[in-house]
């Protein structure tokens, strides 16, 4: 039997790579004495899919993955096992066919800039991703930019599943020193 579990990942831990929180989810299931369904061969190993991973340094508050059990569990007790920085929001059993890859659309991201990063945003319009050059519009799908009486910025925005960009790309060659940037993974969009 498969789970959907969804995690957010916060404070220090949004600095640790995707293969990190990967092994602390692991450990973290291990301590819960999740009755694992393993893979089969020499080094046998418990059969888990996540989702892709965010940029470094985003408040992840959709962290995926599937996990195969051999029998029911349950999770309402696994946050006394994970470390600080980790939370799960809910588990729910789906069908043993389920794949994330097949099933996320998409994400929805809340980024928090300060003045100095907005202006540079705002005069960038087209965007290097891999080899290819794509406008600002495509990469931020429903860009919507909301202001604040201390000048701080809140741009809202859709990525599809397999177009996620670090928008802190855009500003690595010309950040000022003293800046706001605040970037949380905020909704997912199920297909």
């Amino acid at each position: 039997m498969r789970y959907l579990l969804n995690f957010k990942k916060y404070g220090n831990l949004i600095y640790n790579g995707h293969l990190d929180s990967t092994l602390i989810i692991e450990e973290s299931l291990r301590r819960n004495k999740v009755p694992f369904k393993f893979s089969e061969g020499f080094n046998p190993k418990p059969l888990f899919s996540f989702s892709n991973p965010m940029p470094f340094g985003y408040i992840n508050r959709n962290f995926l993955l599937t996990v195969d059990l051999i029998e029911d569990h349950d999770f309402s007790d696994l946050n006394k096992f994970t470390p600080k920085g980790l939370k799960l929001n809910y588990s729910k059993k789906v069908e043993d066919n389920f794949k994330l890859s097949k099933s996320i659309k998409g994400f929805d991201f809340k980024v928090y800039l300060s003045e100095n990063l907005f202006e540079i945003f705002k005069d960038t319009k087209t965007i290097k991703k891999g080899k290819s050059d794509y406008d600002k519009e495509i990469l931020f799908e429903n860009l919507k930019i909301k202001r604040n009486y201390k000048n701080i910025y809140m741009l809202k925005y859709y990525q599809d599943y397999d177009m996620i960009f670090n928008i802190y790309k855009i500003f690595r060659e010309e950040a000022p020193e003293k800046f706001i940037f605040y970037p949380i993974c905020d909704e997912i969009h199920w297909r």
